[in-house]
């Protein structure tokens, strides 16, 4: 709850503030849309409730200079129907509740899975998880909270309950699919009721955006909403990084979702090896979310706490190593694109060197304490160095007129949100320093899906190395 309230104030914005540009305006309209019969995710109706309902309901226009579209899939938007019938200051503050209580339940999962200090995997959740998803009413708290669950469970030998709480991190569908999909590949015991997930989601999308719903977010919202986005300067995905490189983005979308395939296959068909490692059968839904967030077609920040089941099941469990999972813990605790502020700034080095002294603590005091202020010294210096690069414009994205009259849908909400995008080239503008500010984040993924897993897995065979004799190790037959 301390970690709650200091992202609020940590980024200079008041409570009210907080509800007036949070996403949730965005779901809370959708929802409202889906209960009065009307289309959630075009843009005329979505912009309508947000300005009309939420803005009013704050009192003021906060809301008024804000367009975000809900590009959800129907049966994540279902949720948010009954908190759509209260006031959006009342629903606002009960989600808020709602996802502040997931991640004090995923710090008790992780604990009883990993074994690690609370105050460790809560300081390792500040970044992702409560900076860049409290302040914006982002769902990716319950998606986190959801996949650390599935682990647990798959861990204890529990495969029903495993699937359940996989299926319903399909909320956040481009993680949640690959640790729904390794699940039903390498655990027969639980297709029965994965089966049971995805019948219980189809029947909650039919439920409220209809056959015609969920088609139109296939075919339509999906794409839309990646190629709106992909010039976006918070964006982390591989379309971005093409887009910087000076791929077309329609071609850099495609080559994008090529990446997301690519790396959803191999996540999956080497869980089961990352799995016997490790020792833990959690591993089987841990890493295929983290192999997919290298790259694909649309990531932000919030989507990042994904990563951070494996990167500390492998910091609590691995042999060697444990030095590359612990620092990209270190890195993804921290919300680097947002330390424009003194406050921002010190609760980002207090993150780094409170999970820098939980991972030394073999280490004798004096080299505790040198280490996490070294740490936290990089965390404040970090930005200070960012601002001394380039920040001349490398890549200007296509006019808000040509991305209009480019076929897209103009009606869609996604297709809206980008030609508003389009419509501030500070938002859209390539530069070296937007390319170095996203380092820490592609660092700390590459050196827990490459140093990581290459420290652990033996070079021939499946059987050896470090998961041999280990307790808990897994057997062939049980993946």
């Amino acid at each position: 709850m301390v970690c709650g309230f200091a992202a609020l104030f940590a980024h200079g914005r008041s409570l009210r503030a907080a509800l007036g540009g949070s996403d949730f305006a965005a779901f809370y309209c959708a929802a409202t849309l889906v209960r009065e019969g009307a289309d959630p995710y075009r843009w005329m109706p979505l912009e309508a409730c947000e300005r009309e309902r939420v803005a009013k309901a704050l009192g003021d226009d906060l809301a008024e200079s804000d367009f975000d579209p809900a590009p959800l899939p129907g049966y994540a938007i279902a949720p948010f129907v009954p908190l759509s019938l209260l006031p959006y200051r009342t629903a606002a503050l009960l989600w808020d509740a709602l996802l502040l209580a997931a991640v004090i339940a995923s710090i008790e999962v992780l604990c009883a899975l990993t074994s690690l200090p609370r105050i460790g995997i809560a300081a390792a959740l500040v970044g992702t998880a409560i900076v860049a998803s409290l302040p914006y009413g982002q769902i990716a708290p319950l998606a986190l909270l959801a996949l650390s669950a599935s682990g647990l469970y798959l861990a204890r030998g529990r495969p029903g309950p495993a699937a359940l709480c996989a299926a319903v991190s399909l909320v956040q569908p481009q993680t949640g699919l690959a640790a729904f999909l390794a699940l039903i590949l390498w655990v027969p015991r639980a297709r029965p009721y994965a089966a049971a997930g995805a019948a219980g989601l189809l029947a909650l999308s039919l439920a409220s955006v209809g056959l015609r719903g969920d088609l139109e977010y296939l075919r339509a919202v999906l794409p839309v909403q990646a190629l709106a986005e992909a010039p976006f300067h918070i964006q982390l995905s591989a379309t971005w990084l093409l887009y910087f490189a000076g791929v077309e983005q329609n071609r850099a979308l495609w080559l994008a979702q090529f990446d997301y395939a690519l790396m959803l296959a191999a996540g999956v068909l080497l869980a089961p090896r990352v799995a016997r490692a490790l020792g833990s059968k959690a591993a089987l839904v841990f890493f295929p979310p983290v192999l997919v967030l290298l790259g694909g077609t649309y990531l932000h920040v919030f989507q990042l706490a994904a990563a951070l089941p494996f990167a500390m099941l492998f910091a609590s469990r691995a042999r060697q190593g444990r030095g590359a999972a612990w620092a990209a813990v270190a890195l993804l605790s921290v919300a680097w694109q947002a330390l424009g502020s003194h406050s921002m700034l010190i609760l980002g080095a207090l993150t780094v060197a409170t999970i820098v002294w939980v991972a030394a603590v073999k280490l004798r005091i004096a080299v505790r304490v040198g280490l996490a202020m070294a740490c936290a010294g990089f965390a404040l210096i970090e930005p200070w160095a960012v601002t001394h690069a380039s920040g001349v414009t490398l890549r200007v994205a296509q006019s808000a007129a040509a991305f209009e009259h480019s076929g897209i849908d103009m009606t869609l909400a996604p297709a809206r949100h980008g030609y508003e995008l389009r419509l501030a080239p500070m938002l859209t503008g390539a530069s070296w320093r937007t390319f170095v500010e996203k380092m820490p984040f592609w660092l700390a993924l590459l050196l827990v899906v490459g140093a990581g897993p290459a420290a652990v897995l033996p070079p021939w065979g499946y059987g050896r190395g470090n998961s041999k004799g280990r307790k808990g190790s897994l057997e062939a037959s049980e993946v």
